[in-house]
C-alpha cells in the first residue's frame, strides 16, 4: 500500500506529463485589451451639513467617526483611471458617474463649484432631479465634489465608467394633499442631460462604456438613532402661487422619513442612546430611547434665537413584526433594532425586523412619563410676573413659549433687556441679566450674547442640554429654576410660559400666509395639516388626553351601503383677484364626485357642523370596523382626535357614553400616538391596557364605571 504523500506526487507526475501528450502549441498569446479597468477612488476631505451648519473633516475613522449628516456631505474627491496593469490610463476621457453605499448620489461637480451655494439655499431637490451626478476626465483624473444623503456608519464611494442610475421618487402616501402635491411622485426619471460637449459620451453604442468601477476606503460616519431616523433633512418649497399672489413659506412634510427604502441597524449605545419598549401590540412593538434630547434647534423650530424647545425627541418608532413578537416585554431594554424604514400611511415603521434584547427583567419604571397634551386657554402669566414681558406664544408656530420683552416691535429672548437704542441685548449692570434667566450663564457683552453653559460646557454623559442648561432625562425638571411667569415642563425640562400643563403645541401647519380664521378651522382637526413638525415629533411616543368629552354621538354616514365614504379636505378656493381666499377655506366634498353625500355626512360628524352642531361625534363604521373613536378637548378650538381603546379594553363600549345617565363623564386617556394619513383627524391614539383609560364624573353627574355596571375603570383621585 502506498503512503498518501508518495500517492500526491505520482497525481502531480501524471497531471505534469498530460498536457505534452495533446498539445499542439501555437505560439499566440493573449493579451487583454488596453482600457480602463478600474478607478483608484480617494476622498480628500469631507463637509458635513447638518442641521446647524457644516463641519469639514480631514480624518476619520471607526474609532473616532463623522457625525452623522441630516442635510447632506460634500466629498472632495480624486479619481484616477487605471489600465489593465493598474497604470493610470491617459487616455481616459469619457465622463464617471458615482454611487455611494449606504446613501445616494445627489450632485457632482468640479472644484470650481463646490455646490455648497445650493446646498445652503436649499436646493437639494432641484440638484436630485437636475444634475446629471458625473465628473469629467481630464487624461484620466477627474478631480471634484460629489455630495451625498443618507449616509451612515461605514460608506464607501464608488466610481464608475458607466451612466448615473435613474432616480425614483417615491409616491405619497395619501396624494390627497391639495395644498402641496408632490410632482412625479411614483414616476421613474432620467438624472437629466449630459455635461455640455459630452454627448457622444454618454451614449452607450458600440461598446462605448466597460462599467469598470472603483471604490473608495470606508467613510466612517456615526450610527443613526431613533432620532436620526425620524429627523426631516429640510424644508419643503413653498405653494406655487400665481403672478401677483402671495406664495407660501417653505413648509415641512411630515408624512416621511429622511431614511424610507433604506436597511437600518440603530444600535447606538448609551450614553448616545439607551431604547426601551413602551408598548407592545399584536404585530409589533413601539421602543423610546429614553436620552434623546428634546429638539432645541432653530432649523427645526423656527425660532432663531433658539429658546423655543419642541414638545417632543423624534426618538420613537413603530417595529412592525408581522406577528406578535414573543419573549419581549413592556419595560425590556433594546440593544439593536435592525430592518428596513417604511411609511404606512404617513406612520413610520421599521419591517422585516429583527431585534437583541439586553438580559434582565423588565423595568416598567424607567419607562418615560406621557407626553401631557393640554391646548387650553390660559392667563399670560409672564405679565403677571413682570407687566413689561409677555408670553411669546400667539404667532404659532414662530413662538419660544418663554416670557419676553417688547422692544422696538420686536420681542427680546430670555436673558436679553431692552436698552435705550431700542435694541435687544444682554446687560452685565446692575445685574446680569443672562444670569437672572438662564441659571449658569453670563452676559459676554463684547458678543452679545449668553455664555457659560451648554454646550460651551458640555453636559455629563447621559444629560440633556435644554435652554443652555445640563439636565437628567429621567427628572428634567430637578435642580431647574424658572424665571418668573415660566413654569418647569417635566417632560423635557424647558422653561415655559403657557398653559398650567403639558404643551400648547401648535396644531396646524408650518404656514406663515394663512390668516386667522383660516388656521382656526384647522385647528379644530389635531394637527390635519401634513406640514405640522410639532406632532410630528411626538410620532410613537406616550401621550396623554386628561379630562377630555368622549363622543355621545355615532352615525352611519354609509347611506347606499356600498362601505366607501369618501374622505373630506381642506380647500382653499380662488378668490376674484385669482388668488387664495384663506377666508373663503372650508372643508370639502367633491361634488362631482361619488358617495358626495357620504361625505358631507363624516365631515359634518367629524367637524361637529349643521346637524352636528355642538356635538361630539363619531362615525359608527369607522368604530366598528377599526375601533376609533372621536374626543375632544376642553379648548377654545374645541380640538378633536381620534382614540382606540378596543386593544386596551375590549368590553368597553364607548357608545354608553351616549345614554343621558352619563352626561358630563370625562375620560383620561393614555397611549401610543400614531399618525393615520386617510383617517379623519390624522392622528389617533391607541390605549395599551386598562390603566390607559379611565373615566372621571363632574359633580352631580356618572360615568359608566364598574360600580354603575360599564366598564370603564374609574380615574384615581389624584390629579393627572
Amino acid at each position: 500500500m502506498s503512503s498518501p504523500t508518495y500517492r500526491r506526487l505520482a497525481l502531480w507526475a501524471l497531471l505534469g506529463l498530460a498536457p505534452l501528450a495533446g498539445c499542439e502549441c501555437t505560439g499566440e498569446t493573449y493579451e487583454l485589451p488596453h482600457r480602463v479597468e478600474s478607478f483608484r477612488v480617494q476622498v480628500k476631505s469631507v463637509q458635513s451639513f447638518s442641521s446647524d451648519g457644516s463641519t469639514s473633516f480631514k480624518s476619520w475613522s471607526q474609532t473616532a467617526p463623522m457625525g452623522m449628516p441630516r442635510v447632506g456631505a460634500l466629498l472632495e474627491v480624486e479619481v484616477t483611471a487605471l489600465d489593465e496593469a493598474g497604470v493610470n490610463l491617459l487616455s481616459f476621457q469619457k465622463p464617471i458617474s458615482f454611487r455611494v453605499t449606504p446613501g445616494h448620489v445627489v450632485a457632482a461637480g468640479p472644484l470650481a463649484d463646490p455646490l455648497v451655494t445650493q446646498i445652503e439655499e436649499g436646493n437639494i431637490s432641484v440638484l436630485r432631479k437636475t444634475d446629471p451626478r458625473m465628473l469629467e476626465m481630464r487624461d484620466g483624473v477627474a478631480r471634484g465634489f460629489v455630495l451625498v444623503e443618507k449616509v451612515f456608519g461605514p460608506t464607501v464611494l464608488w466610481a464608475q465608467d458607466s451612466p448615473p442610475a435613474p432616480v425614483f421618487v417615491l409616491p405619497s402616501e395619501e396624494g390627497d394633499d391639495e395644498n402641496a402635491p408632490l410632482p412625479d411622485a411614483g414616476v421613474e426619471f432620467d438624472a437629466g442631460p449630459s455635461p455640455e460637449g459630452l454627448d457622444a459620451a454618454w451614449q452607450e453604442h458600440d461598446g462605448g462604456r466597460t462599467y469598470a468601477a472603483g471604490v473608495s476606503d470606508p467613510l466612517w460616519f456615526a450610527s443613526p438613532s431613533l432620532a436620526d431616523t425620524q429627523l426631516l433633512p429640510g424644508k419643503e418649497p413653498g405653494f406655487p402661487a400665481a403672478p401677483g399672489c402671495q406664495q407660501a413659506s417653505p413648509g415641512w412634510n411630515n408624512k416621511a422619513s429622511p431614511f424610507v427604502g433604506n436597511f437600518l441597524t440603530i444600535d447606538t449605545p448609551y450614553p448616545a442612546g439607551d431604547m426601551i419598549v413602551s408598548a407592545i401590540f399584536a404585530e409589533g412593538f413601539y421602543c423610546t430611547d429614553l436620552i434623546s434630547a428634546p429638539v432645541n434647534d432653530p432649523f427645526y423650530t423656527d425660532d432663531p434665537t433658539g429658546h423655543r424647545t419642541m414638545p417632543g425627541t423624534f426618538g420613537h418608532m413603530y417595529v412592525y413584526n408581522y406577528n406578535y413578537p414573543d419573549n419581549l416585554f413592556v419595560g425590556d431594554r433594546v440593544h439593536s433594532v435592525t430592518g428596513t424604514v417604511q411609511e404606512f400611511s404617513g406612520d413610520t415603521q421599521m419591517v422585516f425586523p429583527s431585534w437583541v434584547r439586553k438580559e434582565g427583567l423588565p423595568r416598567l419604571q424607567d419607562l418615560p412619563k406621557p407626553y401631557l397634551l393640554d391646548f387650553s386657554s390660559y392667563t399670560d402669566t409672564c405679565a403677571q410676573g413682570d407687566p413689561l414681558s409677555h408670553c411669546d406664544s400667539n404667532a404659532a408656530p414662530r413662538n419660544s413659549l418663554r416670557c419676553v420683552h417688547s422692544c422696538g416691535g420686536k420681542s427680546c429672548p430670555p436673558g436679553f433687556v431692552c436698552n435705550s437704542d431700542q435694541q435687544c441685548a444682554c446687560q452685565t449692570v446692575p445685574y446680569d441679566s443672562c444670569a437672572a434667566t438662564i441659571p449658569g450663564s453670563r452676559c459676554d457683552a463684547s458678543q452679545n450674547k449668553c455664555v457659560g453653559t451648554c454646550p460651551e460646557s458640555p453636559c455629563s454623559a447621559g444629560q440633556w442640554c435644554v435652554q443652555q442648561r445640563c439636565v437628567k432625562p429621567s427628572d428634567p425638571c430637578g435642580n431647574v429654576t424658572c424665571p418668573i411667569g415660566e413654569r418647569c415642563n417635566s417632560s423635557t425640562g424647558a422653561c415655559e410660559c403657557g398653559p398650567t400643563s403639558g404643551y400648547r403645541l401648535s396644531k396646524t401647519a408650518t404656514w406663515k400666509a394663512v390668516p386667522a380664521p383660516a388656521s382656526q378651522w384647522m385647528e379644530q382637526l389635531f394637527a390635519y395639516s401634513n406640514k405640522n413638525i410639532e406632532i410630528e415629533s411626538l410620532e410613537s411616543a406616550v401621550v396623554k388626553l386628561y379630562n377630555i368629552l368622549p363622543s355621545t354621538v355615532f352615525t352611519n354616514c354609509d347611506a347606499n351601503g356600498n362601505g366607501s365614504i369618501p374622505p373630506f379636505r381642506w380647500n382653499v378656493p380662488n378668490g376674484p383677484d385669482g388668488c387664495g381666499d384663506f377666508n373663503g377655506a372650508s372643508w370639502f366634498c367633491d361634488p362631482n364626485g361619488k358617495d358626495t353625500e357620504d361625505c358631507e355626512c363624516n365631515r359634518d360628524c367629524v367637524t361637529g357642523r349643521n346637524a352636528f352642531q355642538g356635538k361630539v361625534c363619531s362615525e359608527l363604521n369607522t368604530f366598528q370596523t377599526y375601533g376609533q373613536w372621536l374626543v375632544q378637548l376642553e379648548d377654545q378650538w374645541q380640538t378633536r382626535i381620534n382614540v382606540s381603546t378596543r386593544d386596551a379594553i375590549p368590553e368597553l363600549d364607548p357608545r354608553e357614553f351616549g345614554k343621558p345617565e352619563y352626561a358630563g363623564c370625562r375620560v383620561d386617556i393614555t397611549g401610543i400616538l400614531r399618525q393615520v394619513q386617510a383617517a379623519r383627524p390624522r392622528w389617533l391614539i391607541l390605549a395599551r391596557d386598562e390603566q390607559d383609560v379611565c373615566c372621571r364624573a363632574e359633580s352631580g353627574s356618572k360615568c359608566p364605571t364598574p360600580e354603575n355596571g360599564g366598564k370603564c375603570p374609574k380615574c384615581p383621585d389624584a390629579e393627572q
